[in-house]
């Protein structure tokens, strides 16, 4: 159980692979159980939404914030088709055989398995104020289906006071417990809830594997890539002080944008070459990249993977609580100095070169440990 139905979200899709790849070589028959929530609103609803915004000065704004985000939407579906996700879930998934909408619907007709297993992403983010979201806790199937969170992100550093009773009630029926992030371990300890800190799935898989998925001879390029998710403007990775350095160094800059927060739109003009890639096209393009700058979580891991230098761009101001992953890890690798802050800059963070056979040997013990945790969980 996990969030498999993006359309531009390259992490939530590798994250989804990497775990049916990990589970099949184990001997198991994984599939993705298809829930998407629906985000129904009754006409009675939009009737009396509707009524509230009278005035002329409102409905004017109304019209025109529509009118654009019909526009983006449109714009973004043709976009997405060359992302080829359906073709890549299609080709390299398996799904469950139902598709559910909501939490009756697979509590009444719950998915076949010997064990259900929630995360990674932030499937612990969907607060319980929803009831759909108790599917995300596994609140559906037989008293004696085996129950796993593996990897899972909150998202927030401490979970609202007055869900945590029904928090603990869920949890309780796990067999167990990790999260990706040690605060989400910290938040499980909080109500009595046993959780060890685990590797995002992505990392049970080698590079190999990656190399094996992309299918193409991998060669260095003088470039650099920015997977653009969840920002909203170029300020947020300092863009005109990655120009100069491009430009001073003589690469081509190549943009990947993706919708998270924000809508994937085009923010850094026609000076560098936005790329609507497969998968397996964004995996090919951070290997044979001499540099990643991204905010995001998986942009980050998967340069590890591939032992491409990256550079890793916090979020600020209400999304910075989703940064925690990511310092989390960079911090047990002793990759910290990646992060760009305001005392330090492009260059001094690419100057300091990256011991990738330190880092690797640090990814060696913690990954063991979560395989471990996998495996005994799966007994």
């Amino acid at each position: 159980m996990t969030f498999w139905h993006g359309n531009s979200n390259y992490g939530q899709i590798m994250q989804c692979w990497a775990m049916q790849q990990f589970l099949k070589r184990q001997g198991h028959e994984p599939y993705v159980i298809r829930f998407v929530p629906s985000n129904y609103t009754s006409p009675l609803k939009r009737f009396f939404k509707k009524i509230l915004f009278v005035e002329q000065i409102r409905n004017a704004r109304e019209f025109f914030l529509n009118h654009h985000t019909y526009h983006v939407k449109k714009r973004n579906r043709i976009y997405d088709h060359k992302r080829q996700f359906d073709e890549f879930r299609r080709n390299h998934l398996d799904f469950s055989e139902n598709i559910y909408y909501d939490i009756h619907q697979i509590q009444n007709n719950p998915p076949v398995a010997d064990a259900y297993i929630v995360g990674s992403d932030q499937v612990w983010a969907q607060m319980l104020d929803s009831i759909n979201s108790r599917a995300f806790y596994l609140d559906f199937g037989r008293p004696e289906t085996k129950r796993i969170a593996y990897a899972p992100s909150f998202v927030v550093k401490e979970y609202p006071v007055a869900y945590r009773k029904e928090l603990k009630t869920l949890l309780q029926r796990f067999d167990a417990v990790s999260c990706r992030e040690y605060s989400g371990v910290d938040i499980c300890k909080s109500i009595g809830i046993k959780a060890a800190k685990v590797l995002d799935p992505t990392f049970l898989v080698e590079r190999d594997d990656y190399l094996s998925l992309i299918g193409e001879p991998i060669e260095k390029k003088k470039q650099i890539f920015i997977y653009s998710l969840n920002i909203s403007s170029p300020e947020q990775i300092r863009w005109n002080e990655l120009r100069q350095y491009a430009k001073d160094t003589g690469q081509k800059v190549i943009v990947t944008p993706s919708q998270g927060y924000f809508a994937a739109e085009e923010l850094f003009g026609d000076d560098v070459q936005y790329l609507y890639a497969s998968p397996q096209q964004w995996l090919k393009t951070i290997a044979e990249s001499e540099l990643v700058v991204t905010p995001s979580f998986h942009g980050v891991v998967l340069s590890i993977i591939l032992g491409t230098p990256f550079v890793y761009v916090p979020l600020k101001g209400t999304y910075e609580t989703g940064n925690s992953r990511v310092i989390d890890l960079l911090e047990d690798l002793n990759l910290i100095s990646r992060v760009i802050n305001d005392v330090n800059d492009y260059n001094s963070i690419i100057q300091h070169v990256i011991v990738w056979n330190r880092v690797l040997d640090s990814l060696k013990k913690t990954r063991l440990e979560s395989i471990l945790f996998l495996q005994d969980a799966l007994i």
